[in-house]
């Protein structure tokens, strides 16, 4: 093929990059940086604060979730604003996120909000296997933008872990 390699034909120019802040996350962070300082994009850092369900419950039960609410709010804030000032995303253009909803559901539409070319995401993470699927599934089924999923760098399985071929335990 005549002239660059494909390589260098493929910019991401708006990378959105969800986290729940687990260690299997930062593998889709560190993948979207990466592809960000490479295509001199940015990326769009995206926590989701989902619903709690309170319907029935006393009212003191309800301010307690109003309390963990507002402190989950805060940590993110915190969080998300340290990588990418001093973290992970620190040498980036980055641009903190928290949405509300539920996850899959929020993924989408901010993807859709930013015209964002590629999602770029963690394997697991994201909770529990649900019945309908893990997130990162439902997005990949669901997104109308490619999406990059970077598989967590050792799965923990009982008190075994495994490491993916050529990688030596340390």
């Amino acid at each position: 093929m005549a002239g660059s390699p494909a390589r260098n034909r493929v910019k991401f120019r708006k990378i959105l990059a969800p986290t729940d802040f687990s260690e299997a996350s930062k593998a889709g962070l560190e993948m979207a940086r990466d592809l960000a300082e490479i295509s001199d994009g940015e990326i769009f850092l995206l926590f989701i604060e989902e619903p709690v369900w309170d319907q029935n419950l006393a009212e003191e039960i309800k301010n307690i979730l109003q309390d963990y609410n507002k402190a989950l709010h805060q940590h993110a804030e915190n969080t998300l604003k340290e990588m990418t000032t001093q973290g992970t995303l620190a040498n980036v253009r980055a641009s903190v996120l928290i949405g509300e909803g539920h996850a899959v559901e929020s993924i989408l539409r901010v993807a859709e909000e930013k015209k964002v070319d590629l999602i770029c995401m963690a394997t697991r993470g994201w909770g529990n296997q649900e019945p309908s699927g893990s997130i990162t599934e439902r997005v990949v089924r669901n997104s109308p933008v490619p999406v990059l999923v970077v598989p967590c760098p050792c799965k923990l399985e009982g008190s075994k872990i495994r490491r993916p071929m050529g990688v030596e335990e340390e």
